[in-house]
């Protein structure tokens, strides 16, 4: 017999899921410590803990941090950047920062966020400074002034992200190339135009993560009065001006991996709003991201034993509109 779920979400949990769902709601912030036996085995579910970040609206791990898994803390830095700040601890051991090049690298390409929690004195480090800036500038948010004055790395960040600009010193940006301060002072402003003449993709996705992290940057594409101003740093992708959402996913759709599987009914329910409302729309371009949405809710719930295939087919034709 199913448990009655209190909340919504887009496929119905097992009972041992949605108990410990509640478990975690009633002991928030020492819970993993307090976890029935009964329950334990859900810790290394990380089909589960996924889950839960989704239904929580964020970290909702206590002082233990989440699992020291970097599959797991990859693949769910897109979506909630907050997971690798440690409330006591730190959720990425230091360690991990100095002898995993590879897994800080992929860090910073899927959300320069985690940056904010590498070491002071890493930070400091020009090559590693040089490294992350040319992965997405973005990182120079959370870099000290004599990193952000090192015209190698700015140099770098700014061809990584154009956004990098508004961290800059009028001195600084002086000293650079007038025609690439020119673009990334474009895009700074708001010119949507600049953006579509980009085609390159790691630079699509850095400005697309800069305008879901909210970056100090991009102040002149917010959107008033939106869902996207609800958590500070809960990924809402939609928050942005949705034309350059979706040139975003044309030039890369594997950014469909940042909306979270509570989210894509609502991207569905903006592309059938965008072919009604706007009869200049790309429909080739909407009828793409609609198979992604599909594509992708298949893909994150094959392995979920417990949903039935074909109810779960039908929920994603229904929510892609295809």
């Amino acid at each position: 017999m199913k448990t009655v779920q209190d909340f919504e979400y887009p496929f119905h949990l097992p009972n041992d899921w949605n108990n410990c769902i509640n478990f975690i709601e009633e002991h928030m912030g020492w819970w993993s410590e307090a976890l029935p036996s009964d329950l334990e085995h859900l810790w290394v579910n990380h089909d589960f803990l996924k889950t839960a970040l989704d239904v929580f609206d964020g970290n909702f791990f206590d002082e233990c941090g989440p699992p020291r898994d970097e599959v797991f803390i990859l693949e769910s830095l897109k979506q909630f950047p907050e997971i690798t700040q440690g409330y006591i601890g730190r959720a990425i051991p230091l360690s991990w920062w100095r002898k995993k090049p590879d897994f800080v690298s992929k860090l910073i390409e899927n959300n320069y966020y985690s940056y904010r929690n590498a070491p002071k004195k890493s930070r400091g480090d020009k090559p590693f400074a040089l490294n992350a800036a040319s992965i997405n500038g973005a990182i120079l948010e959370f870099s000290p002034r004599v990193i952000k004055k090192d015209l190698e790395i700015v140099s770098a960040a700014l061809n990584s992200n154009p956004f990098a600009v508004h961290f800059l010193t009028k001195a600084t940006r002086s000293a650079m190339d007038d025609s690439l301060i020119d673009h990334c002072l474009k895009i700074y402003k708001g010119s949507k135009e600049e953006i579509f003449k980009i085609k390159n993709k790691q630079v699509i996705t850095n400005l697309y993560v800069s305008l879901m992290n909210r970056s100090k940057a991009v102040k002149n594409y917010r959107v008033q009065d939106s869902q996207y101003y609800r958590h500070s740093l809960v990924m809402y992708p939609f928050g942005m001006d949705f034309d350059i959402f979706l040139y975003a996913i044309s030039i890369n759709p594997e950014l469909i991996s940042y909306v979270r599987t509570s989210h894509l009914e609502e991207l569905g329910n903006l592309l059938n709003q965008s072919l009604t409302k706007n009869a200049f729309i790309n429909v080739k371009q909407i009828q793409k991201v609609q198979s992604l949405i599909f594509e992708t809710y298949i893909e994150r719930t094959k392995d979920l034993d417990f949903l039935n295939p074909i109810e779960t087919v039908g929920y994603a034709k229904r929510i892609s509109g295809l």
